[in-house]
């Protein structure tokens, strides 16, 4: 459900001893330096620790994610961003201590060091009543529009322009998702714009969330 993948930190994925997902550099497996390991169960293990990132992703903003794969006795680590994944050499997780100091380091990582975007909070308690006052009071006038309903949790965007200027958007969940890990990461919010101490300035906003193209000559959306 979206409630226990938006409290997951990590991932474990258990697999049968003889089902590995990818193939070591050093091995004579890897065929024509492909890091892909077509076997039994293999391509059915992948889509499932696809689907599992892609939820932690959709349910909890994050630039990065790990998860660890264990078949067996062995046992890889993953680290996973919208680039694609990046995965350790396969090792014996029973007789190294390759897991046991990657979960303590794991336990004492900050939330940022852990993946989770730091522009991204909940919002306080004053931020929060204002924009449930502002959503209840214009959710009538846009038919069809899935606002947030009154006991879904709320975020709280920093959303950064070019001059340093900086708006606070509260939002529910996304109405738009991705379904794969790979790409820009689209999300589609309705919001509230909080950001003037004014709250008649206060309002109704649609917050698009993705990792843009930052090149030279490759104009911004806002100015398009």
């Amino acid at each position: 459900s979206a409630e226990y993948f938006s409290k997951i930190q990590l991932f474990f994925q258990l697999n049968l001893d003889d089902v590995d997902l990818f193939v070591d550099c050093n091995t004579p497996d890897r065929k024509e330096l492909s890091p892909i390991h077509d076997g039994k169960g293999t391509s059915e293990g992948r889509g499932q620790a696809a689907t599992y990132t892609s939820m932690m992703f959709e349910n909890v903003s994050r630039t990065f994610t790990f998860s660890v794969l264990i078949s067996g006795k062995k046992a890889r680590l993953l680290r996973w961003d919208r680039a694609g994944v990046i995965f350790s050499e396969r090792f014996d997780w029973m007789e190294t201590p390759c897991l046991a100091q990657f979960l303590w380091r794991f336990n004492h990582a900050s939330p940022a060091q852990r993946g989770l975007d730091q522009t991204v909070s909940l919002p306080n308690a004053d931020e929060e009543e204002q924009a449930r006052n502002i959503l209840r009071s214009v959710r009538d006038q846009y038919e069809g529009v899935s606002f947030p309903t009154d006991d879904e949790p709320l975020r709280r965007f920093e959303v950064w322009g070019d001059k340093d200027l900086c708006h606070i958007v509260v939002t529910g969940r996304p109405l738009h998702a991705p379904y794969s890990v790979l790409g820009r990461s689209s999300f589609g919010y309705i919001g509230v714009d909080i950001t003037s101490n004014k709250p008649a300035d206060h309002r109704i906003v649609y917050l698009k969330d993705s990792w843009r193209i930052a090149v030279k000559g490759m104009p911004i959306e806002s100015e398009v």
